[in-house]
């Protein structure tokens, strides 16, 4: 298995960087989760002047981060499907889903942990904005997180009260797993499809500037 892992990590190293990681960095956001397993964002964030702050020394999943930061701001960066840094820490199959998902029900059990910040947190206590994923129904630890949330948003003395909106160009949108998102109390934007796809990601981008702000360093 470890192998497998191993030579993933090689083949995506191959691959080149986005060119909207760029336009990434330039939200005003604090936080950046991503199922990817290259760091390429976290490059990019380098580029522009970020220096790390914390080395990534935690493998757990849940908790390991980056945090690069400039001019007294500083942005987390979070590979919660392991990253190619570290290759043994990449999920592929359903047992490494099933052995997360346990880890995930461990958190919430055990309760916040102060001294270390979980991405599952942020699932439950910020704004998260979903850009360019398809949340597969494959990603059962993601689905398991919303499940959970909107459990915890029906009980009386909830203290869920953060918003969660999934961007969606239309030539992709799937109506049911929208439907299947809304009944999670998930906000689902659907951007319209322009003639090319980098007129339709100027759409995307242009809505998340509008309803993230831009950042200024």
């Amino acid at each position: 298995n470890h192998i497998v892992k191993r030579g993933v990590c090689r083949e995506l190293k191959k691959h080149s960087v986005s060119p909207y990681y760029a336009e990434l960095t330039l939200l005003n956001a604090s936080y950046y989760i991503t199922t990817n397993y290259e760091t390429l964002l976290n490059d990019e964030f380098e580029k522009q002047g970020y220096t790390r702050a914390i080395p990534p020394n935690d493998r757990s999943r849940l908790y390991a981060r980056d945090v690069l930061t400039k001019n007294n701001q500083s942005v987390s960066l979070w590979n919660i499907h392991g990253n190619w840094v570290v290759p043994e820490t990449i999920m592929l199959g359903i047992k490494d889903y099933c052995e997360y998902i346990a880890e995930i029900n461990n958190l919430i059990s055990e309760g916040e942990n102060e001294n270390r910040l979980s991405w599952v947190n942020l699932f439950l206590k910020t704004d998260v904005h979903f850009v360019g994923f398809g949340l597969s129904y494959e990603e059962i630890d993601l689905w398991y997180v919303l499940t959970l949330r909107k459990r915890m948003m029906r009980q009386e003395n909830t203290k869920i009260h953060n918003h969660i909106t999934y961007y969606v160009i239309n030539k992709y949108a799937d109506v049911s797993k929208n439907e299947l998102l809304e009944t999670m109390d998930v906000e689902v934007v659907i951007i319209p499809s322009q003639k090319t796809e980098e007129d339709t990601n100027i759409k995307l981008f242009e809505e998340l500037k509008r309803r993230i702000g831009i950042r200024h360093v």
